[in-house]
C-alpha cells in the first residue's frame, strides 16, 4: 500500500500511531512554516515500512494543502510513479507562485 500524509503531525497523531500497527510507503509532504512539523518519529524502528519525507518551503503554513500547488502536486506524482508503471506526471505548472 501507499500513503501520502500531508501537513504534518501534530502530537495527539503521535500518540495514536505509536501504538498501532502500521504497514507500507509513506511519503510525508510538509510545510517548514507550519507548527505541525515531521511525521518521522511515527516511522522510526518499523520493519515494514518505507518512509520518505518532503518539507515544502512556500511560507503558507498549514495553508499550503488547501489548493493543487505545483509545489506538492509535483512531488507527489513523481513518488507515485515510481510504484506504477508506464504513468508520467505532466510538467508541473506554478499555481499563484507556487
Amino acid at each position: 500500500m501507499k500513503y501520502v500524509i500531508m501537513g504534518g503531525c501534530s502530537p495527539d497523531i503521535y500518540k495514536y500511531y505509536l501504538n498501532n500497527k502500521i504497514t507500507g510507503n509513506f511519503l510525508s509532504v510538509i510545510e517548514s512554516s507550519d507548527s505541525h512539523g515531521t511525521c518521522s518519529k511515527i516511522f522510526d524502528n518499523r520493519t515494514q515500512v518505507e518512509f520518505h519525507e518532503i518539507t515544502l518551503k512556500t511560507g503558507l503554513n498549514h495553508g499550503f494543502i488547501y489548493k493543487p500547488f505545483a509545489a506538492w502536486i509535483d512531488p507527489v506524482l513523481q513518488w507515485f510513479q515510481i510504484f506504477a508503471r508506464g504513468y508520467y506526471a505532466r510538467k508541473p505548472i506554478l499555481i499563484d507562485g507556487h
